[in-house]
């Protein structure tokens, strides 16, 4: 029989909520999502009042969450933002047809303006031309980034504030292993921040790196001075030129390397953790067999 609900007395509970498993009914899980999100959205400061956000609008269930949470919670908690959702097509023939579809469906029952861009309008190419061209090999490099850049142009486009996008915890733990496995310190850093950055705070370009973020905020100067750019570029070739032994960063950059490697530690902990507590599962399951097996011939 399922279990009642651990919030209310009355509830029946339809789901588990991890991490810890909590049977909770229907009402109670999303109301205990809303208050996770409210939480973390005015604990981080994500958003400010008058703020325009443009949000990353798939079609999918991530970003159809998203949007859907941050309409509830914008009305009920009166954080004054203007919503716009922002839809990319990247003119793939029977790909992007029918989260389109569900996309425009999403912005009616919200009530929200949906602006769709595509990368034919954007850069001069679909990406069924650009397979044309290249082939299947690598055609995924130039997706993502024309993906990311789009997102990017499109929110300047709509003059917001901040670009949200929704993920959810697979996205996650998939950034953090891949950029484990790259042996990416600097990435592994950054990849779990709230808050994305931009390069020098503009609102242009920004750090594709950082694709485990979900919001990023357009800085008011409109992008880094190319004397800044230029610099950075510089110091990077000239860490490139040098040995490995004598680079020598510099401190704000020694520390972000510090809490990197810790990243990677407690990575390789949680890793360890969840491998053992397989094999702790496996071990007892098969134990359970075993007893399943000596009971029956006992019974013979």
């Amino acid at each position: 029989m399922p279990r009642g609900c651990s919030s209310c007395p009355t509830g029946r509970a339809a789901v588990r909520r991890p991490p810890r498993g909590t049977p909770l009914c229907r009402p109670c899980f999303l109301a205990a999502v809303e208050a996770d999100v409210a939480a973390l959205v005015e604990g981080a400061h994500l958003f400010h009042r008058g703020d325009t956000v443009a949000i990353g609008m798939s079609g999918g269930k991530d970003s159809t969450a998203l949007a859907g949470i941050l309409a509830t919670l914008n009305t009920r908690r009166g954080w004054g933002l203007t919503l716009r959702l922002l839809a990319i097509d990247e003119g793939i023939a029977g790909y992007r047809d029918d989260s389109l579809a569900s996309a425009v469906a999403t912005a009616a029952a919200l009530d929200m303006p949906l602006t769709v861009l595509s990368y034919k309008d954007l850069y001069g190419w679909s990406m069924d031309e650009v397979v044309a061209r290249i082939g299947r090999a690598g055609n995924c490099t130039y997706c993502g980034v024309w993906r990311r850049q789009a997102l990017e142009r499109g929110a300047a486009t709509l003059d917001a504030d901040v670009l949200a996008t929704g993920h959810n915890a697979d996205d996650i733990a998939e950034t953090v292993v891949m950029n484990l496995l790259r042996g990416d310190i600097g990435r592994l850093g950054r990849c779990v921040d709230v808050v994305t950055g931009t390069v020098g705070g503009g609102g242009g370009g920004g750090d594709a790196a950082t694709a485990g973020g979900g919001c990023r905020r357009r800085g008011g100067g409109g992008g880094a001075p190319a004397a800044a750019v230029g610099a950075a570029a510089r110091q990077r070739r000239q860490w490139r030129r040098q040995p490995v032994a004598t680079v020598r960063r510099p401190r704000h950059q020694r520390a972000h390397w510090a809490v990197g490697a810790a990243a990677v530690a407690a990575t390789a902990a949680v890793a360890a953790a969840a491998t053992a507590a397989v094999a702790a599962a496996v071990v007892t399951h098969r134990r359970a067999r075993r007893c399943q097996w000596t009971a029956a011939l006992t019974a013979r």
